[in-house]
């Protein structure tokens, strides 16, 4: 069956004048519309003037200036006193962990350095060190790892020279080097890095004249090492231009010697370091005794330079 179409409502001469014949949507209509992001476009908004304006008179007043200055300097002890209970809390929290797992040591950890297997002291810079000098003791412990290595080459060095062709070096030179490496290793820890790692553990502060006393023999001898005083076994510069005629010999010796100037410009950096680290470390605890705060300073971040 074939479904008449439906007429077009839109024929109604009924509606034919309902419709304006002018167009309302012309560009000219969107100029009275207020913006909304424009910076009258609070006035286009109906108020009752009740506006909340910032008062700036505060910034002019040198008197609550100044008490806002005390509150932030109070705040800023509190957080620092907040540390410090954190720092102590985590000690003994850590204290009573050893205790359990090493009621034989009294509560001390196990020895872990050189190795678990065989440990002479126990060394954990991140957990033994307070957090603002965690990078100073990280940087001294590396200048006494390169000090290390440097004697150790030394030894390898000297005895490739006096096997190889031609024997570059004597037995004499192999003496000494063995000497400065077997003396040299235990003596630097002992003397220079484990005393103020002890010191930094323990709260103690640090001593300037110890530091400059054992740190400076050991500059005195790494810059002996570095200019290569061959006749007693240290291939350095001095040396290494005498044996210019032997290939291999001459290179183990330049790489030797590239390692003695590197160990020893590290090691001048860390002791101009040292001397702003101790200073600050005394004031901090100078101030702590007298129950004031080092205001200024974020004990979170490491200020060595």
């Amino acid at each position: 069956m074939h479904n008449p179409v439906p007429e077009n409502p839109f024929d109604d001469e009924s509606l034919k004048y309902a419709i304006p014949a002018e167009n309302n949507f012309d560009d000219d209509a969107y100029e009275n519309v207020p913006n909304a992001y424009g910076p009258n476009a609070y006035d286009s908004i109906p108020h009752d003037g009740n506006i909340i304006i910032p008062n700036t008179e505060s910034k002019s007043n040198p008197e609550q200036n100044k008490t806002e200055i005390n509150y932030a300097q109070k705040n800023h002890e509190l957080h620092l006193k907040e540390l410090q209970l954190q720092e102590r809390e985590e000690a003994l929290r850590q204290r009573e962990i050893n205790l359990r797992e090493n009621p034989q040591n009294n509560g001390q950890p196990a020895p872990n350095w050189p190795s678990t297997c065989y440990g002479l002291y126990y060394h954990d810079i991140g957990q033994e060190i307070p957090q603002e000098f965690k990078l100073f003791v990280r940087k001294l412990y590396l200048n006494w790892i390169m000090t290390s290595l440097c004697l150790l080459y030394n030894v390898l060095a000297l005895f490739i020279a006096w096997f190889s062709e031609g024997h570059s070096a004597g037995l004499g030179q192999c003496f000494w080097a063995g000497i400065w490496c077997v003396c040299g290793i235990p003596g630097s820890w002992r003397l220079w890095y484990w005393k103020h790692y002890c010191n930094f553990r323990d709260h103690n502060t640090p001593s300037t004249l110890r530091f400059t006393l054992g740190f400076g023999l050991h500059l005195i001898f790494i810059s002996f090492g570095a200019v290569g005083m061959e006749s007693w076994g240290m291939v350095g510069v001095f040396m290494i231009t005498n044996k210019t005629g032997y290939m291999g010999p001459f290179v183990f010796g330049l790489a030797a010697c590239i390692l003695w100037i590197l160990c020893a410009a590290y090691s001048f950096y860390i002791s101009n370091a040292a001397k702003a680290i101790f200073a600050r470390a005394t004031l901090m605890r100078e101030l702590a005794a007298s129950g004031q705060s080092f205001v200024g300073v974020n004990p979170s971040a490491p200020q060595v330079n």
